[in-house]
């Protein structure tokens, strides 16, 4: 299911609900009930949006209903304050793994620095062996 964050929407293009309705040919108790999640978004209804706003895009206040489950809450629906605290979420879940794969990264390199230096230490050894072998100073 596809929910719109028509409230926010609506307030960037300072409409009521009623102007809204009429540009759409919704009614304004249908543009209240997507406003809360009550209803599902009809692919017809975005599509009216963008006839109607071709200047904006529509689609970036369209969201799958990966968000529903996680904040809607009856009789409330989802707000916009929600979606963009859920995308600050994934943002930070993908930082996060980020993060994680660097440092796994950085331990990689370390622990190659330390079998380095383990390598010269046995270099210079042996060439110290060398040079007391052959008198060389």
């Amino acid at each position: 299911m596809k929910i719109i964050e028509l409230r926010r929407f609506r307030k960037k293009m300072n409409l009521s609900q009623v102007q809204l309705a009429k540009t759409t040919g919704y009614r304004q108790s249908f543009i209240s009930d997507l406003e809360q999640c009550k209803r599902e978004l009809p692919d017809a209804f975005i599509e009216k949006l963008k006839e109607a706003y071709p200047e904006n895009d529509v689609n970036s206040y369209v969201h799958e209903d990966g968000y529903m489950g996680m904040v809607n809450v009856p009789g409330q629906g989802l707000v916009s304050k929600d979606i963009t605290l859920l995308r600050a979420l994934e943002m930070l879940s993908k930082a996060q793994d980020e993060a994680t794969q660097a440092l796994r990264q950085y331990n990689e390199v370390l622990q190659e620095n330390a079998l380095l230096k383990v390598e010269i230490e046995r270099l210079k050894g042996e060439n110290k062996v060398l040079k007391n072998k052959h008198g060389i100073a």
